[in-house]
């Protein structure tokens, strides 16, 4: 389930560009069931850590 304030436009381009990248990488022979596990879970969970920027410094 997405967040009730995600920008729906960024989220779609986001989705796009994350299937591209796994075609990609499974037309060179990667496990596409896994890629697509992938595409999904990092469109979904993100790619931050658990706590996100909380205490982290220099961004």
């Amino acid at each position: 389930m997405l967040r009730p304030d995600i920008d729906l436009d960024w989220t779609r381009r986001v989705y796009y560009a994350l299937i591209h990248e796994a075609a990609k990488e499974g037309a060179g022979g990667g496990d596409t069931d896994a890629l697509a596990t992938r595409a999904v879970d990092t469109l979904l969970r993100g790619a931050g850590a658990p706590a996100g920027l909380a205490g982290q410094t220099g961004i």
